[in-house]
Parts: C-alpha cells; structure tokens; sequence
C-alpha cells in the first residue's frame, strides 16, 4: 500500500488477486461444464446404460449449481483478502469434486460396447483439463488438484484393462498427458504472477511520478513568488532611472532600457511558469459566465495594438453572416488564450505580413474563433512538439521573444472551459490557430 498527502493506493495482493482470477473465470467454467455434460448426455444415451448416465448428469447438475452459487456469493460480496484462503478452499474443493466425476465417468459406464465410447469419453475430460490451464492455472494447487481428480482415473482405467496393448499404449499416452497439461498448469502460473507483479510496479511507478510531478509544481509555484519580488524591485528602479533617463547619458539610457526589456521578458515567463504550475496542480479557478464574444475581441484588438506596430502587421476580421455570439467561459482566461494566440501571429509573422481574426458557428451549438496568420509555419518535424512545454519548435536561437509554455497554457485553459483547440500550418506560408468553445444560447 503507497500512502500519498492526497490519495492512497492499494497494491495488488498477488495470492488475493489469484483467487479473484479464479472466480472471474468460473462462469466461463460452469457454462462449458453444463455444455459438454449436455453433450455427453446425448452422445451415451444409445451406448451406456440410463440410470447410470441419468444418475451421472443430475450428480453434475448439483454440484454445479452448488458452485455457481459460491460464485455469485463471491462476486455480490466482493470479499476482503483476509478472508481469501476460505474461499480458495471452497473453490478447490467445489472444482475437485467436479474433476473426479468426470474423471470417474469410466469406471461408472463400464464395461463398453466398443472402444470408441471410452475414446470419446477420454478426449472430452481431456479437453476440460486442457482448458482449465488457463481458468485454473493462476493457483496451481487447484489446477493441481482437478488435473489428478479427472485424469487419474481415466488414466488408470485404461492401464488396468488386461489382454489389451491398445488400452495399455492409451494409459501411457495418458500419463504423458498429465505430465504435460501440469506443465502447461506452471507456465500459466508464472505468467499470471508476472503480471500481477508488473501491475504493482506500474502503480508504484504512477504514484512516484504523480509524487514527483507535485513537488515540481510547488516547486515552482513557491520560486515563481520568490522570484518576483526581487524582480518587480529591478523593474521599479528600472521604471525610476526611465522617469530620469534626460539626466543620464545615451549608454546608459540604452542600458536602462535592456533591463526594462529583460525584466519584463523575464516577468512573463514567471507568470506563464505559475500558471502551468497552479494548472497542473488543480488550483486554477474558472469564474464560468455568459461573454459577449464582440466585447472580448474589441478588448482584444486594443491590447495587442503595440505587438502589431512592433512587428508591422496589420489586423483584419473575416466576413461572416452570423454575429458572434455569447459563450460559456471565463472571460480573463479566455482573454488570456486569444492575446496569446494573436501575439504569436504577430511575432511569427513576416513584416508587412497580415493577421486574420474569424468567428464562425460550427455543430453541436458552438462557436469556432480563428487566427490565422502569412508567416514562417510550423515545420512538419516539429509540430507533433507545438504543446509540448518550452518548446519553442526550432525557434530557440532566434531574435523573437518566446518562453514555449503559452500555447501549453492554452490548451489546458479551454481544455477547462469544455473547448477545443486545433491548428493547420504550411510551412512558408502560415499557420492558423482556432478554438472551439461552447454558445451560452441555442444559436439559430
């Protein structure tokens, strides 16, 4: 058992989960024990005498329907692993005494009146031993124990027929069969207990990367806040020198603006580190509301003003016959999501290049909204990295700013929000980013 500050994890019990094997498997069991009793039935009808053979079916019929009642009791109460060793006594003893009527059906129907009946007879209890290998072979002292109660006899009935060398070579082929289904018993035994074990370590695995994922997000949920206040003092001075820079000389006006630059660089990147580290650790919070879809955007246009004269592009809407509508989201990270998009398509772009903004209805009562942008595109090589975090997708020795999380951030936000996002890119030509999000009104 692994003990976590939020969860608890139960490993597997190799010896209780072998015996729950046995018991998801019986049904199987019983329903072909009922099916090849039926048959035989039919099949010895003409060649053996009827009360034996009645006596015979119901004596299986009982004991049967006494395991499938086990069974159902074991399955409706799910049992704790303390109590496993009395039902895997149950279930050995319920199997075992099946095995022997089979295994006795020779000696019950004898003598015959060719040798064919106990020939059919031999090859139907041997395909029921056969097959339990993989019902019955995780605990091998039950598999064990049926092999012995349906071959034995049958065994030993053929090798005890005197006079006849047929019955003699069928006895030893028979024991050589034993040998070999038991066998057939471990192999099955190990890979089953292979599995189990490997199930345990797949578990331990987990929690120890769910442990370790944790400690990175505090990690860098507590750097990020211990970060930024020496920087927000580095970017106030640097805002005092700017307010002074007329006293200062042409060096080191350029210097104070590098470090404005680096600050703010640097400051987003904490922000965007902090994000992803409240989002991976469930702590974000979403104020869900109606938004007017126009109202975001006009929002939008006026903040990203600076990036389009920065990189001199330009900004248009695409028609569309329908007027975009309200949505079911939070408006500051929805906000968040489309100035992340926009940016990109600014900085990625080619100067004089464009930057189209579409918004468009789709199926199921959503809305689709699209950036599209005339710049470099994303390589085929890497666009299987695009919401990888800090990938910057081939663009690492650039001049264009970029810390690889905000896309990341992106998806997982409207991802929250019951929304979609995509892309299409050609490489020379350009990318578009869209997302889909949920109308708060049934549109038209």
């Amino acid at each position: 058992m692994i003990k976590t500050e939020n969860t608890l994890i139960q490993l597997v019990d190799v010896d209780a989960e072998r015996v729950r094997y046995l018991y998801r498997n019986a049904p199987v069991a019983i329903a072909v024990n009922i099916a090849i009793g039926g048959l035989m039935y039919w099949v010895l009808w003409d060649r053996v005498l009827h009360d034996y053979l009645t006596d015979w079916l119901l004596a299986l019929i009982v004991i049967t329907a006494i395991r499938a009642f086990t069974v159902f009791q074991f399955i409706h109460t799910s049992p704790p692993n303390q109590s496993m060793a009395n039902w895997r006594m149950a279930f050995l003893i319920g199997s075992t005494l099946n095995g022997l009527l089979w295994g006795m059906t020779l000696w019950i129907f004898a003598p015959f009146a060719s040798f064919e009946t106990p020939v059919f007879i031999t090859f139907a209890v041997g395909g029921l031993s056969a097959g339990a290998a993989a019902l019955l072979g995780g605990t091998f002292r039950v598999y064990l124990s049926y092999v012995i109660a349906t071959m034995v006899p049958v065994a030993a009935w053929f090798l005890m027929q005197e006079g006849s060398e047929i019955h003699f070579i069928m006895g030893s082929m028979l024991v050589i069969y034993i040998f070999a289904v038991l066998s057939a018993g471990m192999i099955y035994r190990r890979v089953l207990l292979k599995s189990i074990d490997l199930s345990n370590q797949l578990v331990e695995a987990r929690e120890e990367a769910e442990i370790a994922n944790k400690a990175k997000s505090k990690f860098l949920a507590s750097m990020s806040h211990e970060l930024r206040t020496p920087l927000n003092a580095i970017l106030g001075f640097g805002q005092l020198l700017e307010l002074d820079q007329e006293q200062l000389p042409e060096k080191h006006r350029t210097h104070v603006q590098e470090i404005l630059k680096g600050g703010h660089h640097l400051l987003e990147l904490i922000n965007e580190v902090l994000d992803l580290s409240k989002i991976e650790a469930g702590r974000i919070g979403l104020s869900i509301e109606t938004v007017h879809l126009d109202l975001l955007i006009d929002e939008c246009r006026t903040l990203i003003e600076p990036s389009l004269s920065k990189y001199k592009v330009s900004l248009h809407y695409k028609d569309s016959e329908c007027q975009p509508p309200t949505v079911l989201v939070d408006f500051t990270r929805l906000k968040q999501v489309l100035l992340n998009l926009l940016s990109n398509a600014c900085k990625y772009n080619h100067t004089g290049g464009r930057v189209t903004l579409g918004c468009t209805p789709v199926a199921d009562n959503r809305v689709r909204i699209s950036v599209e942008d005339t710049g470099i595109g994303i390589p085929m090589n890497n666009q299987s990295k695009l919401f990888h975090p800090f990938s910057r997708l081939g663009q690492e020795a650039s001049t264009i700013e970029g810390t690889g999380i905000g896309l990341v951030i992106s998806k997982q936000l409207i991802e929250l929000m019951d929304g979609e996002i995509g892309y299409s890119s050609n490489p020379g030509e350009g990318s578009t980013f869209w997302i889909e999000l949920p109308c708060s009104v049934v549109q038209p």
